[in-house]
């Protein structure tokens, strides 16, 4: 493995964090890395980034860049194996299948029906109605995901903090690649928007997650058992997440504002 065009770490603005960038070979293809060095992290932790294909390393802060190549030098074989399980992209169109609430929706392009997006059948088959132009479908498709997922989530969040005797704060939904949830120490939760793609019980199980943070900011037997107090499924929502998250990456618009 080679590294080129390696750029000297710098640090992201408004935060501790430090980021370098690189292209490396593998396997004959140019593959780009993007290194963080985390305050937190206390070991190498690689991902794949299914939009891109590229690899994600996140490093401890006492790390160098000669550490972050060599690892990913000796895990290459993995690297390999994980981007040729990526799945091909699906973007939002008339005729594309999406997951909603985890099952198998057609979308279709509807003109004719005014403004509203609704949820029909055709032949027996879910269908997500997407009304108006066709070439505004990709752009109305993903507002309306994010306000079901934000409706979705508000419930699951409300109920939960009924459980466990806390107000959260404000809920912000954002299209974040590494993480499902989040929770601030002011209170404030976050959401990738994408889990409404993800089955129920998944999305309720990481509303849950993020509400038990409110009392314990660690992932210690404390927080568990709260999280666990809740009445959620946690192992199935670990398992799916771990298995089928990085595919719900796949689906609609890349880029663009992340919070709504």
């Amino acid at each position: 493995m080679r590294a080129q065009g390696l750029f000297r770490p710098s640090r992201s603005a408004g935060a501790r964090q430090r980021q370098a960038k690189a292209l490396v070979e593998l396997s004959g293809e140019t593959v780009p890395l993007a290194v963080t060095w985390h305050p937190r992290a206390r070991r190498f932790t690689l991902r794949i980034d299914p939009r891109t294909g590229g690899a994600r390393l996140t490093v401890p802060q006492n790390a160098d860049l000669d550490d972050a190549v060599e690892f990913l030098e000796r895990h290459q074989d993995w690297l390999a194996r994980e981007r040729e399980k990526i799945a091909v992209p699906v973007p939002f169109c008339d005729g594309c299948v999406i997951p909603l609430r985890g099952a198998p929706h057609l979308v279709r392009s509807d003109s004719a029906s005014g403004r509203k997006i609704r949820l029909g059948e055709d032949r027996g088959e879910p269908v997500i109605w997407v009304a108006g132009a066709a070439d505004m479908l990709p752009i109305r498709l993903t507002r309306w995901l994010r306000a079901e997922a934000r409706g979705e989530i508000s419930v699951c969040v409300a109920r939960h903090a009924a459980c466990l005797g806390v107000r959260p704060g404000r809920i912000t939904l954002r299209d974040q690649r590494s993480r499902w949830g989040s929770c601030s120490s002011s209170g404030a939760l976050s959401f990738s928007w994408r889990l409404i793609l993800a089955p129920g019980g998944v999305l309720d199980y990481v509303a849950a997650h993020e509400v038990a943070h409110l009392l314990e900011m660690n992932h210690g037997p404390r927080f568990w058992k709260l999280v666990a107090d809740t009445g959620v499924d946690v192992a199935m929502g670990r398992q799916w997440l771990a298995r089928n998250g990085q595919g719900l990456h796949r689906y609609g618009l890349d880029g663009g504002s992340n919070a709504d």
